[in-house]
C-alpha cells in the first residue's frame, strides 16, 4: 500500500480521530434517575407525528412531583411543620359507638347508629311486582273524566298513604308497586263502578288507546290481529318488572292468554288487561273482538287465563 504522505495527504491527527468517535454516554446514577413521567414524555416526543389531521402527542406533566402524601403524618423532604390541611381533613380517627361524648349522644338528629340491615328475601318467596307509571297515569286520566269529584272520591276511599303515592306519580317511566295500582282499580270500582269489573275494563281500553297511539304507534301502523297477538308478551313485559304472558290456541276457538309470575295476581288487574287486549285487536283491524277473564288465581283458580276471539 502507498503511505498517506506519499499521496500528498496530511496524516490525520489523533484529535480528529477522537472527535469523530462518539463518546459513550455516562450512566445515570440510580439516585438521579429520571422520573417515569419525564421518561414517558421524552419517549412520546421522539415518536414520529401521526399522519392525517390528528395532532401530535404533547407532554402533560413535564415536571411531576417525586413524592405523594400517603398518610396524615407525611412531611415533604427538607420541610417542617404540620401536614397539609387536606391531609388533616382526610385523616379522621376511627369512631367508636361507646366513645361518644355525652353532648353528641344526647343531641337529637346527631345519632351515629348505623341503619338497620335489610332483611333478605327468602329463597323462593314471591317478589312484589312493579308497573310503569304510564298505567297509573292512564287510570287517573280515565277516572278524572267521569265527573268533577270522581277522582277525589276514589282518593278518599284509598286512604292517605296510598293516595299520596298514586298522586306523586308524574312520569310515565316511573315504577309503581302493583299493589298500589290494584288498590286504585278496586277503589274506583267500589266508588264509581257497579262491582262487576266493567270499570277496570274501561280503564284498560283507555290505556290501550293512549299507549298504542304513542309508545307503540310504529308497530300499530302495519299491524294485523295475528301480529298484535304475537306482540302481546313483549308489550306486557314492557309494563311490568316481572311476569309473563303465554299465548296458546283455545280448544273451543280463539286464543288463551295465560298470565303468571306477577305478585299480586289480582282479578282487577286481569280485567284491566282484558280491556287492553280487546282494544288492541280492534285497532289492529279485528272485528267483533271479545275478551274475557275465565280463571284467576285471586278467585282460587290455579292460573289466570284470558280468552280472546275475533273475526
Amino acid at each position: 500500500t502507498t503511505p498517506v504522505a506519499s499521496r500528498g495527504l496530511a496524516p490525520p491527527f489523533a484529535s480528529d480521530l477522537i472527535a469523530d468517535t462518539p463518546a459513550p454516554r455516562a450512566a445515570t446514577p440510580a439516585f438521579e434517575a429520571e422520573p417515569l413521567a419525564v421518561s414517558a414524555a421524552r419517549a412520546l416526543a421522539d415518536v414520529d407525528p401521526p399522519r392525517g389531521l390528528a395532532p401530535g402527542p404533547l407532554a402533560v406533566a413535564p415536571h411531576p412531583r417525586r413524592f405523594v402524601a400517603q398518610s396524615p403524618d407525611w412531611r415533604e423532604p427538607g420541610r417542617g411543620g404540620p401536614p397539609p390541611e387536606s391531609s388533616r381533613r382526610l385523616a379522621r380517627p376511627a369512631s367508636r359507638p361507646d366513645a361518644r361524648s355525652p353532648a353528641s349522644a344526647s343531641s337529637p338528629g346527631l345519632s351515629r347508629h348505623s341503619p338497620a340491615p335489610r332483611t333478605p328475601t327468602p329463597f323462593g318467596a314471591p317478589v312484589a311486582t312493579q308497573v310503569k307509571g304510564s298505567l297509573v297515569l292512564c287510570a287517573v286520566e280515565h277516572l278524572a273524566g267521569l265527573g268533577p269529584r270522581a277522582l277525589d272520591r276514589v282518593f278518599e276511599r284509598l286512604g292517605g298513604t296510598i293516595s299520596e303515592r298514586v298522586a306523586a306519580v308524574k312520569m310515565p317511566m316511573a315504577w309503581v308497586g302493583l299493589e298500589d295500582y290494584v288498590a286504585l282499580l278496586r277503589a274506583s270500582e267500589r266508588e264509581l263502578g257497579t262491582g262487576d269489573g266493567s270499570l277496570a275494563i274501561d280503564v284498560g281500553v283507555t290505556t290501550a288507546e293512549r299507549e298504542l297511539s304513542t309508545t307503540h304507534r310504529l308497530f300499530m301502523r302495519t299491524s294485523t290481529p295475528a301480529m298484535a297477538l304475537e306482540r302481546v308478551p313483549q308489550i306486557f313485559r314492557s309494563y311490568h318488572s316481572s311476569g309473563r304472558v303465554v299465548v296458546d290456541r283455545a280448544p273451543t276457538g280463539g286464543h288463551r292468554l295465560e298470565t303468571s309470575e306477577i305478585e299480586p295476581d289480582a282479578l282487577a288487574h286481569a280485567m284491566m288487561w282484558s280491556g287492553f287486549f280487546k282494544r288492541m285487536l280492534e285497532l289492529a283491524g279485528g272485528r267483533d273482538v271479545r275478551a274475557s277473564v275465565v280463571t284467576c288465581r285471586e278467585r282460587g283458580d290455579d292460573r289466570t287465563v284470558t280468552v280472546v276471539r275475533w273475526r
